[in-house]
């Protein structure tokens, strides 16, 4: 009896489904956070520099990606204050769909 083994197929899915939705989480993070800040949007700084900064990728079993404000430093300020925050509340609305961008991901 011969057994087909798929395993290494399978996995390599797994991992680009995962990048995929990973990259698709970050990227609904980033929307939702230029779409749903408290503060209002004068030099147009902040809101462009929120952005995917790291692509997800696969390393050492893990898969990780950034996202948020790069090289604009009142961003840090403006995120660290309860009035002004929406990074947070963003990833808060964003990341419970992470399982479900993976999937979408495999199916596809």
């Amino acid at each position: 009896m011969k057994v087909d083994w798929y395993g290494d197929r399978i996995k390599a899915k797994l991992v680009r489904s995962s990048v995929q939705g990973v990259n698709r989480t970050m990227a609904q993070a980033v929307g939702q956070s230029k779409a749903q800040h408290p503060w209002q949007n004068r030099t147009t700084t902040l809101e462009k520099g929120i952005r995917i900064v790291k692509s997800a990728v696969y390393n050492s079993a893990v898969v990780s990606g950034m996202w948020g404000v790069a090289n604009v430093l009142y961003g840090k300020y403006l995120e660290a204050s309860d009035k002004w925050t929406w990074l947070r509340p963003a990833a808060l609305v964003t990341y419970p769909r992470l399982k479900a961008n993976i999937k979408e991901a495999y199916r596809a």
